[in-house]
Order: structure tokens, then sequence, then C-alpha cells
């Protein structure tokens, strides 16, 4: 893949990973949310010279602040679902009131806003809101995401998508660049069977995935039903996926520093793994997944080394 020039680099690939919600359901607030943050769901990635966001939570709101101070002006902003801690941060996102922006917003649907316009005419309205998408000044253009499939993105990177077991449904991301892999699924139940098989065939290899781990094993009998996933099952489909490494991720809203500290060490007993931490990113150009996790704040670089291969799905072939 030829490489392009961003940011001043000239002739370098990038494919980076940047957490700014980590949470789940309800963002949390208070000193003992401190290491891990309290914003929900929201990640982005830095790919060439474009920018991609996963998932519009609280997070999403911090973001775009940044994105105006970087002067990117383009972004995709792809919604794996419609419950309220994924998209929260929509009616706040800076760029969408800005009209030298575009934005272009990426949904599959889901029963009750079956299309990107469904999603936002439902999300920004009275009486909830005191405006509506009228209020938007940017170019923004509403996509459809395809349920199982290759998204025609038309970058140097691949966008695949796949349904995940969780109620209302819920889609799952894959992103492929420079012969490296990244997955990001939260909001699953695993079943067993043929939803658990569907996951693991999806981030086969992945050098890394951000994967739904909102209970404890112990916890997760009292929520069955409730479309999240214990931490240690989480750990078991990545490692039978042959993950590079796995980002614990969907952190339950009350669930402090120091409890997800221990997490995050019984993970990292079992495959290279840590607890996301919300304003950390990931080279993935430049991290070796088989010697674990190096974290650095956004605009540090990581440490270079190695980088494990990855799989990689041919065109027209989609985990089933």
């Amino acid at each position: 893949m030829k490489a392009v020039e961003t940011n001043g680099l000239r002739g370098a690939q990038r494919f980076e990973v940047a957490a700014w919600g980590t949470r789940g359901t309800l963002p949390a607030t208070g000193s003992e949310f401190s290491e891990y943050g309290g914003a929900t769901c929201c990640v982005e990635l830095r790919l060439d010279d474009r920018v991609l966001v996963l998932d519009a939570g609280s997070g999403l709101v911090g973001l775009g602040r940044n994105l105006v101070q970087r002067d990117i002006r383009s972004i995709d902003l792809l919604i794996s679902h419609a419950h309220l801690d994924h998209v929260m941060g929509l009616p706040f996102f800076e760029p969408l009131f800005r009209p030298d922006w575009k934005v272009t917003l990426w949904f599959a649907g889901v029963e009750g806003a079956p299309d990107p316009q469904a999603l936002i005419d439902t999300l920004i309205s009275p009486p909830t809101l005191p405006f509506t998408r009228a209020a938007f000044a940017c170019d923004l253009d509403l996509r459809q995401l395809p349920r199982e499939g290759e998204v025609d993105m038309d970058g140097p990177f691949r966008v695949l998508t796949a349904p995940l077991n969780h109620p209302g449904g819920n889609t799952g991301f894959r992103i492929e660049h420079a012969n490296r892999s990244f997955a990001y699924c939260c909001d699953y139940e695993p079943d067993g069977g043929s939803s658990d098989e569907t996951l693991q065939t999806f981030i086969e290899c992945a050098n890394l995935a951000f994967l739904d781990s909102t209970y404890t094993p112990e916890e997760s009998s009292q929520y069955r039903g409730f479309g999240h996933a214990d931490w240690l099952s989480s750990c078991q489909i990545a490692r039978r996926a042959g993950l590079g490494a796995l980002g614990l991720f969907h952190h339950a809203p009350e669930r402090q520093d120091v409890a997800l500290r221990a997490m995050e060490t019984a993970a990292s007993a079992l495959l290279p793994s840590h607890a996301v931490r919300q304003g950390k990113h990931l080279d993935l150009m430049t991290t070796d997944f088989a010697a674990g996790l190096e974290m650095a704040q956004p605009g540090q670089q990581t440490p270079r080394s190695a980088v494990s291969p990855t799989r990689t799905f041919e065109k027209g072939q989609i985990a089933r």
C-alpha cells in the first residue's frame, strides 16, 4: 500500500487508536474514576491523513474540541448502535456547528431508528433538546452502514462490520490498514454458541481489539439479557481468536480505579491486555504486541519495535 504524507511526516503510514471515552451506561465522576476516565464510549482512529471516530458517547464532546484545535475539518463518525451511552455526545459535537467542516455519519439502523436521519431526528429534537438538526452548520453527509460487510469509504484502509448480540442490535467494527488491524466490539453478550463464533471469527488475529468487559464473572449471572460481557469471557474469546492484545472496554459506571486495576492484573495473566484508559493512545505501527501494551499520552511516541503480523480478510470475505 502506498504511503502518504501526513502531519509533516513524509511517506509515513499512520494507524493510531485514541480513547476519548471508555465507560458504558453512564458517565462517572469523581477522583476514584480519574485513572480510567468517566466519559462514555468514543474512540478516535488516525489513519494516515484520515480520522475515523467510533461511537458518540460523552467522550465525543472533548474530542470535538480537540479536532477543531487540530484543524482537521473532515471526519467519518461511525455509530455502533443508538443506546444513549453511545450517542449522548452527538448533539454537543463542535464540528457539527462549523460551516467549514464535513462530517460523514454512518449508522446501520436499529428498531425505531432505521437510518442515520431517523437517529438524528429522534435524538436531537424537543422536548429533550431546544434545537434540531437545522442548527448544524457543517456539511453533514448521512450514510447507511451495512449490518455485515465492507464499508465503502474510499480510503487507504478497510472497514468491516459484523452484527453483535445485543438488545435492539449492535454493529462491531474491524479496521485494517498497513498490515495491521483493530477491532471495536463493545456491547455484546456471550451466548456460548453462534454469536460467540461470529465475534471470534470477526476479530481473529487482530493486533488489538477493544471488547466489552462490563462485568466481573461473579456479576454476569445477575445481568443476563442486558447485552454485556464479563472480562473473563472476553479474555477467553480473545485467546481463541489469537488476538495480539486485548483492551478491556465499556467499564461499568460504578467500577472504581482500584477495581479496574485488579481486573487488568487478572486479565494480563491470561494474555497481553489492559483496561482501556481515557486520554491514552496506542500506535499500532510501532508497538510489539507480543511484549504487551505500552500506552502513551496523545502526541507522545511509543518505542519502535517489531509489529506482529495480522490476518486480513480477502475482499468480499466477511466473518460469519
